[in-house]
Protein backbone atom coordinates (compact mmCIF):
# COMPACT_ATOMS: atom_id res chain seq x y z
CA UNK A 1 0.00 0.00 0.00
CA UNK A 2 1.38 3.64 -1.08
CA UNK A 3 0.71 6.31 0.99
CA UNK A 4 1.68 10.32 -0.04
CA UNK A 5 4.11 12.48 2.16
CA UNK A 6 3.40 16.45 2.46
CA UNK A 7 6.20 18.18 4.04
CA UNK A 8 9.71 17.01 5.44
CA UNK A 9 9.95 13.48 7.07
CA UNK A 10 10.56 13.95 11.03
CA UNK A 11 13.80 12.08 10.86
CA UNK A 12 16.95 13.17 10.22
CA UNK A 13 19.25 10.84 8.49
CA UNK A 14 22.77 11.05 8.94
CA UNK A 15 25.40 9.82 6.14
CA UNK A 16 28.95 9.47 7.91
CA UNK A 17 31.51 10.96 6.16
CA UNK A 18 35.02 10.35 7.21
CA UNK A 19 37.90 12.86 7.47
CA UNK A 20 41.26 11.56 6.15
CA UNK A 21 43.97 10.89 8.20
CA UNK A 22 47.33 13.21 8.50
CA UNK A 23 49.09 10.76 9.32
CA UNK A 24 48.96 8.04 6.35
CA UNK A 25 48.22 8.41 2.58
CA UNK A 26 44.89 8.75 3.10
CA UNK A 27 45.09 12.71 3.65
CA UNK A 28 43.40 14.54 1.38
CA UNK A 29 47.23 16.44 0.41
CA UNK A 30 48.37 12.68 -1.08
CA UNK A 31 45.10 11.11 -1.84
CA UNK A 32 45.14 10.46 -5.46
CA UNK A 33 41.61 8.27 -7.03
CA UNK A 34 44.48 5.46 -8.31
CA UNK A 35 45.35 5.04 -4.40
CA UNK A 36 41.53 5.37 -3.34
CA UNK A 37 40.89 3.07 -5.52
CA UNK A 38 43.77 0.15 -4.57
CA UNK A 39 42.33 1.31 -0.80
CA UNK A 40 38.97 0.39 -1.42
CA UNK A 41 40.01 -2.91 -3.60
CA UNK A 42 42.04 -3.97 -0.78
CA UNK A 43 39.61 -3.73 1.76
CA UNK A 44 36.81 -5.39 -0.19
CA UNK A 45 38.92 -8.44 -1.42
CA UNK A 46 40.18 -8.92 2.55
CA UNK A 47 36.66 -8.53 3.86
CA UNK A 48 35.44 -11.15 1.43
CA UNK A 49 38.85 -13.30 2.30
CA UNK A 50 37.67 -13.35 5.86
CA UNK A 51 33.93 -14.38 4.82
CA UNK A 52 35.52 -17.22 2.65
CA UNK A 53 37.29 -18.07 6.11
CA UNK A 54 34.80 -17.31 8.22
CA UNK A 55 37.35 -15.70 10.04
CA UNK A 56 34.56 -13.27 11.82
CA UNK A 57 36.95 -11.81 14.28
CA UNK A 58 38.49 -9.97 10.90
CA UNK A 59 34.63 -9.49 9.76
CA UNK A 60 34.67 -7.79 13.12
CA UNK A 61 37.14 -5.41 12.31
CA UNK A 62 34.91 -4.26 9.06
CA UNK A 63 32.55 -2.88 11.70
CA UNK A 64 33.31 0.85 11.60
CA UNK A 65 34.69 2.62 14.99
CA UNK A 66 31.47 3.91 16.61
CA UNK A 67 29.75 0.34 15.95
CA UNK A 68 32.58 -1.70 17.25
CA UNK A 69 32.53 0.19 20.35
CA UNK A 70 28.75 -1.12 20.62
CA UNK A 71 29.82 -4.45 20.38
CA UNK A 72 32.27 -7.06 21.89
CA UNK A 73 34.10 -9.16 19.19
CA UNK A 74 33.64 -12.36 21.02
CA UNK A 75 29.94 -12.04 20.94
CA UNK A 76 29.98 -11.28 17.45
CA UNK A 77 31.99 -14.32 16.48
CA UNK A 78 29.56 -16.43 18.61
CA UNK A 79 26.44 -15.09 17.49
CA UNK A 80 28.05 -15.71 13.96
CA UNK A 81 29.12 -19.02 14.23
CA UNK A 82 25.24 -19.51 15.35
CA UNK A 83 22.92 -17.74 12.88
CA UNK A 84 25.18 -17.28 9.96
CA UNK A 85 22.68 -18.68 7.57
CA UNK A 86 25.30 -18.19 4.11
CA UNK A 87 28.63 -19.76 3.15
CA UNK A 88 30.46 -17.97 0.75
CA UNK A 89 32.64 -20.36 -0.99
CA UNK A 90 34.58 -17.80 -3.74
CA UNK A 91 34.46 -14.48 -4.49
CA UNK A 92 35.70 -11.91 -7.46
CA UNK A 93 36.21 -8.40 -7.04
CA UNK A 94 36.13 -6.98 -10.26
CA UNK A 95 35.61 -3.18 -10.00
CA UNK A 96 35.57 -0.14 -8.27
CA UNK A 97 33.72 3.12 -8.55
CA UNK A 98 34.69 6.28 -6.13
CA UNK A 99 32.76 9.65 -5.27
CA UNK A 100 34.10 11.60 -2.59
CA UNK A 101 33.67 9.24 0.50
CA UNK A 102 31.20 7.33 -0.88
CA UNK A 103 32.75 3.51 -2.93
CA UNK A 104 30.75 1.07 -4.34
CA UNK A 105 32.68 -2.39 -5.59
CA UNK A 106 31.45 -4.96 -7.88
CA UNK A 107 31.79 -8.43 -6.43
CA UNK A 108 31.11 -11.59 -8.17
CA UNK A 109 30.26 -14.51 -5.26
CA UNK A 110 29.72 -18.10 -4.84
CA UNK A 111 27.20 -19.30 -2.29
CA UNK A 112 24.68 -21.73 -0.79
CA UNK A 113 22.39 -21.87 2.29
CA UNK A 114 24.48 -23.52 5.38
CA UNK A 115 21.04 -25.21 6.92
CA UNK A 116 20.27 -26.74 3.36
CA UNK A 117 23.81 -28.76 2.35
CA UNK A 118 21.80 -30.50 -0.93
CA UNK A 119 21.17 -27.00 -2.43
CA UNK A 120 23.33 -26.43 -5.26
CA UNK A 121 25.29 -23.52 -4.39
CA UNK A 122 24.99 -20.23 -6.63
CA UNK A 123 26.14 -17.53 -8.29
CA UNK A 124 25.48 -13.71 -6.94
CA UNK A 125 26.20 -10.35 -8.91
CA UNK A 126 26.72 -7.57 -5.90
CA UNK A 127 27.35 -3.96 -6.22
CA UNK A 128 28.63 -3.54 -2.53
CA UNK A 129 28.23 0.04 -1.14
CA UNK A 130 31.29 1.53 0.93
CA UNK A 131 31.84 4.44 2.47
CA UNK A 132 34.88 6.23 4.08
CA UNK A 133 35.04 6.99 7.81
CA UNK A 134 38.10 8.55 9.49
CA UNK A 135 40.03 7.96 6.80
CA UNK A 136 39.17 4.49 6.11
CA UNK A 137 36.98 2.58 4.28
CA UNK A 138 33.86 0.09 5.45
CA UNK A 139 30.89 -1.21 3.88
CA UNK A 140 27.43 0.32 4.67
CA UNK A 141 25.37 -0.81 7.28
CA UNK A 142 22.30 -2.96 6.27
CA UNK A 143 20.11 -0.43 7.95
CA UNK A 144 21.50 2.64 6.05
CA UNK A 145 22.04 1.20 2.14
CA UNK A 146 19.18 3.16 1.38
CA UNK A 147 20.36 6.47 2.11
CA UNK A 148 23.24 5.36 -0.52
CA UNK A 149 22.40 5.85 -4.23
CA UNK A 150 23.63 2.85 -6.11
CA UNK A 151 26.82 2.59 -8.41
CA UNK A 152 27.38 5.20 -10.92
CA UNK A 153 27.56 2.29 -13.67
CA UNK A 154 23.80 1.56 -13.13
CA UNK A 155 22.99 5.26 -13.06
CA UNK A 156 22.14 7.68 -16.45
CA UNK A 157 24.23 10.44 -15.53
CA UNK A 158 22.92 12.84 -18.26
CA UNK A 159 19.22 12.13 -16.94
CA UNK A 160 20.34 12.83 -13.26
CA UNK A 161 21.66 16.40 -14.49
CA UNK A 162 17.80 16.92 -16.04
CA UNK A 163 16.50 15.53 -13.01
CA UNK A 164 18.84 17.89 -10.55
CA UNK A 165 17.87 20.93 -12.79
CA UNK A 166 13.97 20.10 -12.21
CA UNK A 167 14.27 19.60 -8.44
CA UNK A 168 16.02 23.08 -8.18
CA UNK A 169 13.24 24.15 -9.94
CA UNK A 170 11.00 22.95 -7.13
CA UNK A 171 13.35 24.02 -4.61
CA UNK A 172 12.74 27.91 -6.12
CA UNK A 173 9.09 26.78 -5.40
CA UNK A 174 9.58 25.52 -2.10
CA UNK A 175 11.62 28.37 -1.00
CA UNK A 176 9.15 30.63 -2.23
CA UNK A 177 5.89 29.20 -0.64
CA UNK A 178 4.88 28.89 -3.81
CA UNK A 179 2.67 25.87 -3.52
CA UNK A 180 0.49 25.95 -6.42
CA UNK A 181 4.57 25.84 -8.96
CA UNK A 182 5.29 22.96 -6.66
CA UNK A 183 1.87 21.33 -7.01
CA UNK A 184 2.32 21.30 -10.79
CA UNK A 185 6.10 19.45 -10.38
CA UNK A 186 3.97 16.55 -8.42
CA UNK A 187 2.88 13.73 -10.61
CA UNK A 188 -0.19 14.61 -12.47
CA UNK A 189 -1.27 10.65 -11.76
CA UNK A 190 -1.12 11.28 -8.01
CA UNK A 191 -3.54 14.31 -8.10
CA UNK A 192 -6.55 12.87 -7.95
CA UNK A 193 -5.38 11.32 -4.67
CA UNK A 194 -3.72 15.05 -3.38
CA UNK A 195 -5.44 17.81 -4.45
CA UNK A 196 -3.99 21.49 -4.53
CA UNK A 197 -5.24 22.53 -1.38
CA UNK A 198 -4.29 19.50 0.78
CA UNK A 199 -1.21 19.87 -0.76
CA UNK A 200 -0.76 23.43 -0.09
CA UNK A 201 -1.83 22.68 3.45
CA UNK A 202 1.10 19.58 4.28
CA UNK A 203 3.67 22.02 2.90
CA UNK A 204 2.75 25.69 4.09
CA UNK A 205 3.35 24.07 7.75
CA UNK A 206 6.63 24.79 7.59
CA UNK A 207 8.77 27.40 5.78
CA UNK A 208 11.97 26.76 3.68
CA UNK A 209 15.11 28.81 4.64
CA UNK A 210 17.76 26.62 2.79
CA UNK A 211 18.27 23.01 1.24
CA UNK A 212 21.74 20.85 0.16
CA UNK A 213 21.69 18.52 -2.45
CA UNK A 214 23.29 14.86 -1.31
CA UNK A 215 23.13 13.18 -4.19
CA UNK A 216 20.54 12.94 -7.23
CA UNK A 217 20.24 9.07 -8.73
CA UNK A 218 18.29 7.89 -12.09
CA UNK A 219 17.69 4.26 -12.96
CA UNK A 220 15.59 4.05 -16.34
CA UNK A 221 12.38 6.51 -15.63
CA UNK A 222 12.81 6.50 -11.81
CA UNK A 223 14.75 9.09 -9.51
CA UNK A 224 15.59 9.73 -6.19
CA UNK A 225 17.25 12.92 -4.56
CA UNK A 226 18.32 13.02 -0.90
CA UNK A 227 18.21 16.79 0.47
CA UNK A 228 18.32 17.70 3.96
CA UNK A 229 15.96 21.01 4.40
CA UNK A 230 16.39 23.54 6.84
CA UNK A 231 13.48 24.86 7.88
CA UNK A 232 11.16 26.26 10.32
CA UNK A 233 7.34 24.96 11.81
CA UNK A 234 4.93 27.84 10.41
CA UNK A 235 2.58 27.36 13.74
CA UNK A 236 2.50 30.66 15.48
CA UNK A 237 2.60 28.35 19.16
CA UNK A 238 6.00 27.14 17.69
CA UNK A 239 7.38 29.71 16.26
CA UNK A 240 9.83 30.38 19.04
CA UNK A 241 11.29 26.85 18.17
CA UNK A 242 14.64 27.07 16.25
CA UNK A 243 14.79 26.33 12.37
CA UNK A 244 16.12 22.50 12.41
CA UNK A 245 17.53 20.55 9.88
CA UNK A 246 15.84 17.37 8.11
CA UNK A 247 16.78 15.06 5.46
CA UNK A 248 14.13 13.46 2.78
CA UNK A 249 14.72 11.17 0.08
CA UNK A 250 12.45 12.50 -2.63
CA UNK A 251 11.07 10.08 -5.19
CA UNK A 252 10.70 11.55 -8.89
CA UNK A 253 9.64 9.72 -11.96
CA UNK A 254 9.87 10.52 -15.54
CA UNK A 255 5.88 10.91 -17.24
CA UNK A 256 6.96 11.64 -21.06
CA UNK A 257 9.74 13.59 -20.93
CA UNK A 258 9.36 15.05 -18.04
CA UNK A 259 10.42 14.45 -14.18
CA UNK A 260 7.26 14.85 -11.30
CA UNK A 261 7.86 14.84 -7.85
CA UNK A 262 6.37 11.37 -6.95
CA UNK A 263 3.76 11.66 -3.98
CA UNK A 264 2.90 8.20 -3.50
CA UNK A 265 5.78 5.28 -2.58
Amino acid sequence: MKFFRLGIVGALFIIAAGCASNRSLRSAGLRTPEVDREMLTSRARNLWQSRVQEDWNSVFEFFEPKRRDEYKVVEFREWSEKNEQFMIHSFDVNATHIDGDMGWVHVDYNTSIRRFPNLAARDVMLWEKWRRTEGEWYPVPKEELNLYPESPSQRNADAEQELRARFEQSWSARHGADWARLYELTDPRDHSDVDAAMYAEGEGAFQYLACKVMWVEVIEDMGRVLVTYNHRVTDKSMEKLPPRDAAIIERWTKVGQEWYRDLKW
